[in-house]
């Protein structure tokens, strides 16, 4: 009955997804710049998954849908949240899933708003693909520079070279052979080091201008979806019939077995000085108390907090009923002693 009355109190919540296709950091022409494919990653998804939950992508999604003030109206009357407070917030709406088999990614997130759901999850999409389209122009410019640097060094020396030849074969009227073969060489060097960082710096702006839509590729898009998926209605009142009778025939089982005089005759416990109408009023109120607690947590099936709750309930009240009857305050009697058939045959709680 709880479990049924919370699930019918609970907010809907709507759910939408969107799917992507994610590759690794190359161009869509892959062999224009002669770069070797990256090795077997087993982190690759999981990599991706938190790279999607990171701040460098939601905080884009913040922004484009303006999450700080829509949630703030919503949940801070009125206040515009501030981001690391909607970044919590969201995180706890997104669910990522990889689909088996592919190198595809479901984003799914939840709202009380099916548009807002829809919304949310093609911002992610987005943000994220911009967020890998971005890092990799950033990377392949980072190397231009360096590869540049290294270019205008290598030419500097030549040069620096090439005048101090020209100036030891001015100075000298019979030029020393052995220091000019030495610096033709170093100068043969200083080139052919200078056309390989010209090839590669030759090769990383081919490929920064070459397109890379392939690396993050929206496959499905979000849109709103027509009937909540929060709470399973006839999950969540299921759960509560199957785990409100199995806990409360396990009470009911408990309490009867210990109220036999049978078996504290057999374990040594002598009656137990409460009376059978407190005994039951007592039983009553460890069950609804237990009740309450198992049957909100089965209309939150989805609260992994509930597996510890649920058993822990049982077991307190278990505790609790064993407590009112067995509690003694006389001394046991010995075994051989006489039953006491003055006690009350309460052969059921």
């Amino acid at each position: 009955m709880v479990a049924t009355l919370v699930t019918f109190m609970l907010p809907e919540s709507y759910s939408s997804n969107t799917r992507i296709k994610i590759e690794r950091d190359q161009s869509d022409i892959p062999g224009m710049t002669g770069r070797r494919p990256e090795g077997y990653d087993p982190y690759y998804i999981q990599t991706h998954f938190e790279l999607i939950q990171s701040e460098l992508v939601l905080g884009k999604v913040v922004e484009a849908v303006d999450l700080n003030t829509v949630w703030g109206k919503k949940y801070a009357n009125g206040e515009r949240l501030k981001t690391s407070e909607t970044m919590g917030l969201l995180k706890g709406r997104i669910d990522l899933r990889p689909v088996r088999n592919t190198s595809l990614i479901e984003i799914r997130v939840y709202s009380e708003q099916p548009a807002e759901a829809a919304q949310i999850a093609n911002a992610i999409a987005n943000a994220y693909r911009d967020y890998r389209l971005q890092e990799r122009a950033s990377k392949i410019s980072a190397s231009i520079r360096v590869l540049e640097e290294a270019y205008e060094q290598n030419n500097a020396k030549i040069r620096k070279i090439q005048g101090e030849t020209a100036g030891l074969s001015l100075e000298q009227s019979t030029p020393d052979t052995n220091r000019l073969d030495e610096a033709r060489r170093r100068i043969d060097d200083l080139q052919r080091f200078g056309q390989g960082l010209f090839t590669m710096l030759a090769a990383e702006k081919t490929d920064l201008s070459l397109p890379a839509t392939s690396m993050v590729e929206i496959v499905d898009r979000a849109v709103p979806s027509a009937r909540p998926v929060r709470p399973n209605k006839p999950l969540n009142i299921a759960i509560g019939v199957i785990v409100g009778g199995l806990g409360g025939l396990f009470l009911a089982t408990l309490v009867y077995v210990l109220q036999r005089r049978e078996f504290r005759r057999k374990s040594g416990v002598s009656r137990t000085p409460y009376p059978p109408r407190i005994r039951a009023i007592a039983h009553i109120l460890i069950a609804l108390v237990v009740g309450l607690i198992v049957g909100y947590n089965c209309a939150t099936p989805l609260d992994l907090g509930s597996l510890t709750i649920v058993p822990l309930s049982f077991l307190l009240g278990g505790i609790a009923s064993a407590y009112i009857e067995l509690a003694n305050q006389s001394p046991i009697p010995a075994p051989d002693a006489a039953p006491d058939h003055t006690e009350p045959n309460d052969a059921a709680p």
